[in-house]
């Protein structure tokens, strides 16, 4: 059997026993398990990271940055309220106006062609004593009738009618005829109580006519 052939040794070299040095095998295997611990704790710690963010793109920030429509005014409520507003009072409009009320129905003293006038009373020469257009019931009237020009020995028509001095509309209260007695008379007198003439207080017209055509007319006023 042949044994194994030793180096020379050198001179003044001093050789001791072999000193077989440590495999460092565990040491490298040890590293590597550490660092793959370390990868995957990284991996780990990214995948906690990606899924905090993917879950927070549901649910808004803490101060989240105002958009057009959060920034829009909100649709304002309608109230009705009783006390007008600048903001809410209408622009004045043109209104019509009321219609005017009818002016009070004037009884005037009148005299002359076609005209009758009253009195309270006339003299023996056909003169009007107190000439005036009010009277009472129980008093008594005078009037004279200008007629202009002579109609002659006709029938004449006498009538008094009670006026509405708001519709203008007339009643008959009284009414008679008569055949003048001078043909050429321009003027009729007469005189008569005056509950006799009328029908009770109010305004009142008195015509003379000649076929349906007035010749001459007045009007006068009666109070209780």
């Amino acid at each position: 059997m042949t044994g194994r052939r030793r180096p020379p040794r050198r001179q003044g070299v001093v050789y001791g026993p072999r000193v077989t040095r440590p495999s460092s095998e565990p040491a490298s295997v040890l590293g590597r398990v550490l660092g793959g611990i370390v990868v995957v704790g990284a991996l780990a710690v990214l995948a906690v990271g990606a899924l905090a963010v993917i879950g927070n793109t549901g649910s808004p920030s803490a101060s989240p940055t105002p958009t057009r429509a959060a920034l829009a005014s909100p649709t304002p409520t309608v109230r009705t309220s009783t006390t007008p507003t600048h903001a809410s009072t209408p622009a004045p409009t043109a209104s019509a106006s009321p219609p005017p009320s009818p002016s009070p129905f004037a009884v005037e003293l009148v005299e002359g062609p076609g005209k009758i006038t009253f009195a309270s009373s006339y003299t023996s020469s056909l003169e009007l004593i107190e000439p005036r257009v009010d009277f009472a019931l129980d008093e008594d009237m005078a009037w004279r009738a200008n007629i202009g020009e002579p109609v002659g020995r006709v029938e004449v028509d006498f009538a008094v009618y009670r006026l509405d001095p708001v519709t203008q509309e007339e009643t008959l209260v009284h009414s008679s005829s008569f055949v003048g007695k001078n043909p050429d008379a321009r003027i009729y007198y007469a005189d008569a109580a005056v509950n006799r003439e009328v029908d009770g207080p109010g305004i009142f017209v008195m015509r003379y006519s000649v076929d349906g055509e007035t010749i001459s007319e007045g009007y006068f006023r009666v109070s209780e």
